[in-house]
């Protein structure tokens, strides 16, 4: 077993990595130092899902007793509340003790919050991470943990099903802008999957308690950092520049970065959101965006469009689009106005209905009028789908020119009523003929023998 600790200045927390600890190491046997006096709201914390440790200092914080330990570690330790409580810290765990006297002391001498995170590694693989606050309150220590541990893979319910397809069109839309977000509450950071994309790696563990981006930025926009640092506030609380970032693998990349912050009334950071978005271009002046590479796929198809983020100013549409309404794309405003041009009144509305989020998706035939003029009309399929992810909403979709096909399958269907037609006047005809053919028939059957007995054969 092997400890390292490190000042993560961005995050402002000491970061302690634990390397193949023996959970038996935890808690030690010792004896009481004091009579307990029950916490009234120890089975409250039972319900808690943060462990909440409370420790009495003692020779002026070179030692703690416990009075209670949460419940999470005391099933980790599998040991129980009155085998530790009122135990000196030093005898009961000295594990612990020796990895948090200092901070503890550091708490009680001092009056301020202190921010910890404990990463346990077992061969240098991350299983379990908790995110530690250290208050002192009338001369009490309270030491509030978050643990998250990697748990195996289980069947998962409709609505983690629905959250996990939302987060598919979310790569899928981020894929294709090149872009990435992440939002922030307390100490976790929520990082959308574009993220990834833009760095060039896969998803980590501990990503939740980094800013995995500031990290990669390079030295010489270090200072814009700093000055983010310095500029979010109550009376300034966005920030927008172009910062750039070294990947993993070495990749210089341009990300235009949008921040926005909330503040609660006495000046403290509630939460920030983070918008990027990679505006790299390589040394033939060429866009490196995948999202170049995807629509391109489409721009050979003048019937099919692809429209990323259609319901919002992000967005993003394939060259067939503006084949079909027959507009040189940098003519092109995107508005509501491209809705007057179609001619059905219900799909109007409906497209209203799904810009004001009053319904998820449509899914509809509808004719559109080229520039309004309706000699110039065009017979189209559209699908849009809007739903959300995180804190953001996005759509995406598709829009197919069907003039051609649907004029065939009409001709198809003229020509299908013309053969029946016909054949239904075959069938009266032949029908008919039958009926003129048993007349014969039934003119040449005698109705009486053709000899008589006059004339006897």
């Amino acid at each position: 077993m092997h400890i390292e600790r490190q000042y993560r200045e961005l995050e402002k927390i000491e970061e302690i990595r634990v390397h193949n600890v023996d959970s038996s190491k935890f808690y030690h046997e010792a004896p009481q130092v004091m009579k307990p006096d029950k916490v009234p709201f120890s089975k409250l914390m039972k319900h808690v899902p943060a462990d909440i440790d409370v420790f009495l200092p003692v020779d002026d914080g070179e030692d703690f007793i416990i009075e209670r330990i949460g419940w999470n570690m005391l099933q980790r330790a599998n040991v129980n509340l009155e085998d530790v409580e009122y135990r000196l810290f030093s005898q009961c765990s000295p594990f612990f003790y020796d990895l948090l006297k200092d901070d503890l002391k550091e708490v009680y001498k001092t009056g301020n919050t202190k921010a910890l995170r404990i990463i346990y590694y077992i061969s240098d693989r991350i299983q379990t991470l908790t995110n530690i606050h250290i208050i002192l309150e009338d001369n009490i220590i309270y030491l509030i943990s978050d643990l998250k541990e990697n748990k195996p893979e289980a069947e998962i319910s409709e609505e983690e099903q629905k959250l996990q397809d939302n987060e598919n069109k979310a790569n899928l839309i981020e894929y294709f802008s090149q872009t990435g977000s992440y939002y922030k509450t307390r100490d976790e950071y929520v990082w959308t999957p574009g993220i990834y994309n833009i760095i060039n790696r896969s998803k980590e563990p501990r990503d939740a308690f980094y800013n995995i981006i500031f990290d990669l930025v390079i030295p010489e926009d270090k200072p814009l950092v700093e000055e983010l640092l310095e500029t979010m506030s109550p009376e300034t609380d966005t920030y927008e520049n172009i910062i750039r970032i070294s990947t993993p693998g070495g990749q210089i990349k341009y990300l235009d970065t949008y921040l926005y912050s909330k503040f609660d009334s006495n000046g403290e950071e509630i939460s920030h959101y983070g918008l990027f978005k990679d505006i790299s271009v390589d040394s033939h002046k060429h866009m490196t965006r995948p999202v170049d590479f995807m629509l391109n796929g489409f721009n050979q198809n003048s019937k099919l469009s692809l429209l990323v983020e259609p319901l919002s100013k992000r967005y993003e549409f394939s060259e067939g689009f503006y084949k079909i309404i027959e507009m040189p794309k940098e003519d092109y405003v995107h508005n509501e106005s491209i809705i007057d041009y179609i001619e059905e009144e219900n799909v109007r509305e409906k497209l209203k209905m799904l810009i004001n989020g009053e319904i998820e998706e449509i899914n509809t035939i509808l004719t559109f009028n080229v520039n309004g003029d309706e000699e110039n009309q065009k017979i189209c399929e559209l699908f849009i789908e809007r739903f959300t992810y995180g804190n953001k909403t996005h759509s995406i979709g598709f829009l197919t020119d069907v003039t051609i096909a649907r004029q065939k399958q009409k001709e198809l269907i003229e020509s299908n009523a013309t053969k029946n037609i016909l054949i239904k006047e075959v069938h009266h005809r032949v029908k008919n003929n039958l009926q003129v053919l048993n007349s014969f028939l039934n003119l040449e059957s005698p109705s009486k023998p053709l000899y008589s007995k006059r004339y006897p054969i």
